[in-house]
């Protein structure tokens, strides 16, 4: 058994999880997608036909990218994020996602925008051959491998948070992964590669193709909060922010939708000309 001051810390890690899971604040409006120009994207995406790296502004607080969709908040004057949350609900991938073998990815996470090294969490939609779909949870510390957890369910409402305490080295991080009001996984971890803390994600991640038939499909996440400096915890617009779509082969797959007037949510439309195609266990920034 653990001794009583353990104990004392734990509490007080999982009351620090729960308010910054559910403390509110005001935010700002931002540009609205439906003003960016269709042609621009396809003009813009010219780079990306066969799926290679690129991140192009095509309007104000909008970025196109061949796997991310979803939202960036970025720092400046050498501030680094030391947590970041999201809520979503798990979306059913049924025999209307065609065909097998894709992956889909949601998550949170720090560091990868401006480099190679991620802190993420999240959950993970796996289409297998003859139809079966695997829904998980994991972590990971890009680019080493993700560590799955355990499985989930479509309509199961997940709830991720990773944070750096001032107190701890730079390598250790906590993570908590709750599912339906029930932590499923709860602990810190030793990363192996440090992350470029001035970035912070919500993100949607497939690599899309031509091959794939899916339905109109909403991704929504809730309580998105990050904090700079190991300060209070506070919606995305609270920092630079921008959009993230992803466009292939010249054709847009996904609409990441305006904050809501909070800044603690907004969604990610994958429309019904694209999908995930291949790619599996990539988490870098394409």
């Amino acid at each position: 058994m653990r001794k009583t001051k353990y104990s004392v810390v734990v509490i007080g890690i999982i009351l620090l999880f729960t308010m910054f899971l559910f403390t509110k604040s005001s935010i700002y409006p931002l540009v609205t997608l439906d003003e960016i120009n269709e042609v621009s994207i396809n003009q813009a995406s010219d780079n990306v036909t066969d799926g290679k790296i690129l991140t192009r502004s095509i309007a104000p607080n909008q970025v196109i990218t061949s796997n991310w969709a979803g939202y960036v908040a970025v720092t400046t004057d050498g501030q680094k994020f030391t947590d970041v949350f999201g809520t979503w609900v798990v979306p059913n991938v049924g025999q209307a996602w065609q065909p097998d073998n894709f992956a889909l990815d949601i998550w949170v996470g720090i560091g990868g925008y401006f480099g190679d090294n991620i802190i993420q969490a999240g959950t993970e939609l796996l289409r297998l051959g003859g139809g079966d779909v695997i829904y998980r949870i994991w972590y990971e510390n890009f680019p080493a491998r993700q560590v799955y957890l355990d499985n989930v369910a479509p309509g199961d409402t997940v709830k991720v948070g990773i944070v750096h305490y001032v107190q701890d080295p730079d390598d250790v991080w906590w993570v908590r992964i709750n599912v339906n009001g029930d932590d499923k996984f709860f602990d810190k971890i030793t990363l192996t590669y440090l992350p470029d803390q001035r970035s912070a994600e919500w993100i949607v991640e497939s690599h899309f193709d031509e091959g794939l038939d899916v339905p109109v499909t909403y991704i929504t996440f809730t309580q998105t909060k990050a904090s700079i400096d190991h300060s209070s915890s506070q919606p995305i617009n609270s920092f630079n922010n921008f959009k993230l779509d992803i466009v292939w082969n010249g054709n847009r797959r996904t609409h990441t939708r305006d904050l809501a007037a909070d800044g603690l949510s907004f969604a990610v439309l994958i429309s019904r000309r694209g999908g995930g195609g291949g790619g599996l266990g990539h988490r870098k920034l394409k």
